[in-house]
């Protein structure tokens, strides 16, 4: 179900998994059940000058999570309905990425903070309304760096994967401008999960946006990735996590980044029957080594890719 999810593929997890809801239990079937009520009937939108932006989005979303629209026709609905939104005149509206970005600017104007652009495969929408700032000193397998976080709050929407999956998934915070942002209450501040998979995770974006600029989503995901196994009391259990959605193909570049996280870890530990933590974790330190040496006899500055499509 989470790789059908992470492809933003609803047709496809209600026409797999619709005809054996009944054997799923738990969170599974909590979560099933809540993904075929929203899908077949969508919950009201927000209130406030984010409402409009927010419901095109979300029918965008919908158009091409079910499939009842090519992707260039979903877009230019999006386009033409944010074009109709932005108000007044002097909005660059000739392409839907100049839109987007124009929703932010017009959004964060009405006190709403906004993330747009693309979180693969979709036009991304999220919006805010609190921020905290705090510095850390992130301990990485090759770097220790200092990073600024801003602690978000006060959710109107959490992106695309999150509407998708009813909130079981979804972006725990992302890296721009220098700045490392986080969900603040997807985390305990004190725990792995804020430390290891989200400072851990995009400290390595951090250092590799400064080390490797144009380096592609999927290698800054796959180098991320290896950071967080480094790092984990428990990288056989993560790694486990990442393979139940790992597929090759670029179009998701998590996912092709897993394929390439278990591939790689499975030939760096062959051989060994059962590797415990240690071993896990020295073996994507050494992944992550030879992805940085790989990177920069490349040329560090202009290497875009390094992982077979």
């Amino acid at each position: 179900m989470r790789r059908l999810l992470l492809q933003g593929d609803i047709r496809g997890l209600l026409d797999t998994v619709g005809p054996q809801a009944d054997r799923l239990s738990g969170r599974d079937a909590i979560a099933f059940g809540c993904i075929r009520e929203r899908f077949a009937h969508p919950p009201a939108t927000i209130t406030g000058p984010a409402a409009p932006f927010l419901a095109a989005y979300r029918q965008y979303w919908r158009m091409q999570m079910l499939g009842e629209a090519a992707k260039a026709r979903a877009e230019a609905a999006l386009l033409a309905q944010l074009n109709a939104l932005l108000p007044g005149t002097g909005w660059n509206r000739a392409s839907l990425d100049a839109a987007t970005n124009q929703v932010k600017v017009y959004l964060d104007g009405q006190g709403v903070h906004t993330l747009t652009g693309i979180t693969h495969p979709f036009y991304e929408l999220m919006l805010w309304t609190q921020e905290e700032r705090k510095d850390y000193t992130v301990q990485l397998p090759e770097h220790t760096v200092q990073v600024p976080v801003v602690l978000m709050g006060g959710f109107l929407s959490r992106g695309w994967l999150s509407y998708a999956s009813c909130e079981r998934t979804g972006a725990g915070g992302w890296t721009a401008n220098g700045v490392l942002y986080a969900l603040a209450d997807n985390y305990d501040l004190e725990g792995e999960k804020f430390k290891v998979t989200f400072l851990g995770h995009e400290g390595q974006h951090f250092a590799d946006n400064r080390d490797f600029p144009k380096l592609e989503e999927s290698e800054l995901e796959y180098r991320a990735k290896l950071t967080e196994l480094a790092l984990a009391s428990d990288p056989a259990a993560l790694l486990d996590k990442f393979r139940t959605s790992a597929q090759r193909g670029r179009r998701v570049p998590h996912a092709h980044a897993e394929y390439f996280v278990g591939e790689n870890m499975r030939t760096q530990l062959a051989g060994v029957a059962a590797p415990d933590r240690a071993r896990l974790q020295a073996a994507a330190r050494a992944l992550l080594a030879a992805s940085s040496s790989q990177a920069r006899a490349a040329g560090a500055a202009t290497v875009v890719r390094l992982l077979p499509d």
